[in-house]
């Protein structure tokens, strides 16, 4: 059956709602508004993707997500890469609901019990690796979409992708974490006969500790020798990145240690706790709104610290990038500094290729952040930087207005009176 583009998407639309309103029947109707979707992909897919990116009366991120699925269940790479460039900072990127983290559907080929209508609870049958595997996995990786992907390791694992185990270790995914079966991917790579990627596994649990909860961490906060404090979490690289998060965001920023710690060797990339990279921990002293989930939420405040621009220097020098963002795309180093109102901080990520007009899951720039907390020269340099932010975040004035901030008001008109919005 052939659907018009417009049809197809009123399809589209009316079906996702009905996902939502039905939760008894969430697989069958997935699999319709998959369908639907799919096939609207095959016809026009740069339509498709603008459509579908800005759905509107239907579960926030709902089109977005039903697209990267897509992208990811056809092995469209290019797709994929259009949905990381024009949307990858403004999507949740989870899945529908009910189904698998989209890190199921990228690290392998998975099939479930015929009946199955709980994915996220019941294990694969089989799973197969499948061409181009591990370069979508990293893609994803690359965005920050891995936090919390739940047993992704052990589908790659079960895969035997090799390269695929590799990226998602290199990323920050602890070898030794259990799934929801109590099974280590280790386990079922032996189990599965996938012997290139169990050798690599074997190796990884060699050389990392598991990642401490929160709670384990505060209970390293009762002397006052830091090192001595940290002692049994600096014996290993996972270890060390966790105690740098702690010392920098919930102790008393250590810099000293901070630096030798950053020296160590740890994966700089990866976002060992709440969600957060090691960059955005030091971009600023952060405070989350109380009750909020800190991986979704804006920072409710964020403040300068002594020392912070050399911490992040540091850290960009020894390979942190830029450009990751928070888990579930909730904002970058550069918006987080620029909250900060960090002149320096901010300067030096804009040198190291922070892109200023990335902007997080609300669509919110980090000159966006500036205005509302006022902070003029911050918000002056990067309408210096990218002139265009004027075009691109339409929301700059409203905010400086309703926050009663005069300078930024005035910088902001200044700018746009000049006409020169397009660099």
């Amino acid at each position: 059956m052939h659907y018009s583009i417009k049809n197809g998407f009123f399809m589209l639309l009316l079906l996702a709602q009905s996902l939502l309103a039905q939760p008894a029947n969430e697989a069958a109707h997935y699999a319709r508004v998959m369908q639907e979707a799919q096939h609207i992909v095959q016809q026009n897919k740069p339509d498709m993707v603008e459509q579908l990116s800005y759905m509107e009366d239907v579960e926030p991120y709902l089109g977005i997500d039903a697209a990267i699925l897509i992208a990811l269940k056809t092995r469209d790479k290019e797709l994929l890469r259009k949905l990381i460039r024009d949307s990858g900072e403004m999507t949740a990127a989870f899945g529908l609901p009910g189904y698998p983290p989209i890190a199921h559907v990228a690290c392998g080929n998975c099939t479930y019990p015929d009946g199955t209508t709980d994915y996220a609870n019941t294990a694969p049958l089989r799973v197969e690796a499948y061409p181009q595997q591990a370069e979508l996995v990293e893609m994803m990786a690359q965005r920050g979409w891995l936090i919390n992907a739940d047993d992704c390791l052990s589908i790659a694992a079960r895969s035997g992708d090799a390269e695929t185990v590799r990226i998602l270790l290199k990323y920050g995914v602890n070898p030794h974490t259990r799934d929801t079966w109590n099974k280590t991917p280790l386990q079922w790579a032996q189990e599965e006969g996938r012997n290139a990627a169990a050798a690599i596994l074997e190796q990884a649990m060699q050389g990392t500790c598991i990642f401490p909860t929160w709670a384990d961490l505060y209970d390293f906060a009762d002397t006052d020798n830091p090192e001595s404090d940290l002692a049994p979490l600096l014996q290993t690289p996972a270890g060390r990145l966790s105690a740098f998060c702690w010392l920098n965001y919930m102790r008393d920023r250590n810099n000293e240690l901070s630096l030798k710690l950053i020296r160590s060797g740890m994966n700089l990339n990866s976002h060992p706790l709440c969600g957060l990279t090691p960059l955005i921990v030091c971009c600023g002293n952060i405070s989350f709104c109380e009750g909020h989930d800190s991986e979704w939420y804006a920072f409710d405040e964020v403040t300068p610290y002594p020392g912070q621009a050399e911490m992040v220097a540091a850290l960009l020098a020894a390979g942190a990038d830029p450009n990751m963002p928070r888990g579930y795309s909730a904002g970058t180093p550069l918006i987080t500094a620029a909250q900060s109102g960090d002149l320096s901080t901010v300067k030096i990520l804009l040198e190291a290729g922070a892109r200023p007009e990335a902007k997080d899951y609300s669509g919110a720039t980090a000159a966006r952040y500036a205005a509302a907390a006022g902070h003029a020269e911050v918000l002056a340099h990067l309408l210096s930087v990218c002139p265009e932010l004027i075009r691109l975040d339409p929301e700059l004035l409203r905010v400086a207005t309703e926050n009663e901030h005069s300078e930024c008001i005035r910088i902001l008109q200044k700018v746009t009176e000049s006409g020169n919005t397009d660099k």
